[in-house]
């Protein structure tokens, strides 16, 4: 939604500017806050293809809205912390099988086991017990120390595991 903010600051009414002026400090913190680097790709992707779409449409206005794109992530950029900035840029040598493992953090055997929890329990399991069954399913090596339980890392298989097929069906529809 962050790019989308633009739309309403350039041409939306005058209540609808200063409410997006207003949101976006935070909704940016909020995103910064979640450290993703999925997130951050997400982001990237978005912003250069609603400039990109800006420039189309406002062929006058090229150079202003490449550099208001520039100024997006110069900002951006200098509102991450060093461990975000880290954790985004520092993939290493993802061709060792044990780095991408520690870059993925686990997530192919996360979500396998979610695939098994479903398969066990078709209609679901109930929310919020993804985390509360993972012990049972997820292998003991990925558990987070602190707690022994693990999050699903993918909102689809969360909401088909906890919720089941009905669910899913649900889900799909709001997501559309």
């Amino acid at each position: 939604i962050i790019p989308m903010l633009s739309v309403y600051i350039f041409y939306g009414k005058k209540w609808e500017r200063i409410a997006a002026i207003v949101a976006t400090p935070v909704i940016v913190n909020a995103f910064m806050m979640t450290r993703s680097r999925g997130g951050f790709v997400g982001l990237a992707i978005e912003v250069v293809l609603l400039f990109w779409g800006y420039a189309y449409y406002a062929k006058k206005n090229k150079l202003k809205i490449t550099a208001g794109a520039i100024v997006f992530f110069f900002v951006l950029f200098s509102l991450m912390d060093p461990g975000f900035k880290k954790r985004i840029f520092d993939f290493g040598d993802t061709q060792e099988e044990d780095r991408m493992e520690q870059v993925s953090a686990g997530r192919t055997e996360i979500w396998k086991a979610g695939l098994v929890m479903w398969k066990d329990f078709p209609f679901g399991v109930g929310g919020g017990s993804f985390i509360e069954l993972s012990p049972d399913y997820v292998p003991s090596h990925l558990l987070e120390k602190s707690v022994g339980k693990r999050a699903s890392h993918n909102s689809y298989l969360l909401v088909l595991c906890e919720q089941g097929i009905q669910g899913m069906l649900v889900f799909v529809l709001f997501v559309r």
